[in-house]
């Protein structure tokens, strides 16, 4: 067999081997510790065998380990899922049938709801107007929900005379632009104001942790125009479980 990782702990070590059929098998290595055993992975009796002290853990010979790591009384082994636990968290079923992933675009056309998919938009297939909302994590039943009159409110705070497409706007101290629509979001998440600046092609990041409703532009905002804040509360259901967050700051005066 060919080793292909080792770990070492303080009481013990774990190697992953590849056999002849190119099949993972994961041993421990080491002997009890008085009375810890478990950490072998073995029953008791295996573990006290003083002339054994390597042994195969055939609980994971059916699954492919991804990592794995040895401490002291403890082990700790990843394995390879059977899906991707974000599968389907971009996913949007529409009142016609179709499912469509990624960012979901939808407006009024004619008094109806129309949605549009970022595949469609990114191929040409389908137009949007200046202003639409978008959305990556889904919402239930969308027309029975209460949204902005996005008409009007393009009337009032768009710039649709304007010919080329820039948005001009500050992150902290920073001046920055895009050019082309822009996805914009103003949100409050533990009373904290958040206001984000997208474009369609742009990769997740750590403000991808909350949803997001946006507001698409294919115009630039008129001079002094501001977008209204979204309340998600209304879009999305609130759990009961709560996180604390918490920040640490080193006493540096006592080094």
């Amino acid at each position: 067999m060919k080793a292909l990782k080792v770990s070492c702990g303080s009481h013990h070590s774990l190697i992953l081997f590849e056999n002849q059929a190119g099949k993972q098998v994961l041993f421990s290595v080491g002997n009890s510790r008085g009375s810890d055993y478990q950490h072998l992975s073995q029953e008791e009796e295996v573990t006290q065998n003083e002339e054994i002290f390597h042994r195969e853990i055939p609980l994971f010979s059916d699954r492919t380990i991804v990592d794995f790591s040895s401490g002291d009384l403890a082990s700790m082994v990843v394995l390879d899922g059977s899906c991707d636990i974000d599968k389907n968290l971009y996913s949007h079923k529409l009142p016609d049938g179709r499912t469509v992933s990624g960012l979901l675009h939808f407006f009024k056309k004619d008094g109806q709801w129309t949605y549009v998919s970022e595949e469609e938009v990114a191929s040409g297939k389908a137009t949007l107007p200046d202003l639409c909302l978008a959305i990556r994590c889904p919402i239930e039943d969308i027309p029975s929900l209460q949204w902005p009159d996005l008409d009007a409110l393009a009337a009032e705070v768009l710039d649709s005379s304007a010919e080329e497409v820039v948005h001009s706007f500050t992150v902290g101290d920073q001046d920055k632009t895009i050019k082309g629509p822009l996805y914009y979001s103003k949100y409050l998440i533990n009373s904290q104001e958040i206001e984000v600046y997208k474009r369609m092609e742009d990769k997740e990041d750590e403000d991808n942790i909350n949803p997001q409703v946006f507001f698409r532009l294919a115009k630039p905002l008129k001079k002094g125009a501001k977008l209204p804040i979204i309340d998600l509360t209304k879009y999305y259901k609130q759990g009961s479980k709560h996180g604390i967050e918490i920040e640490i700051q080193p006493d540096l005066s006592l080094q």
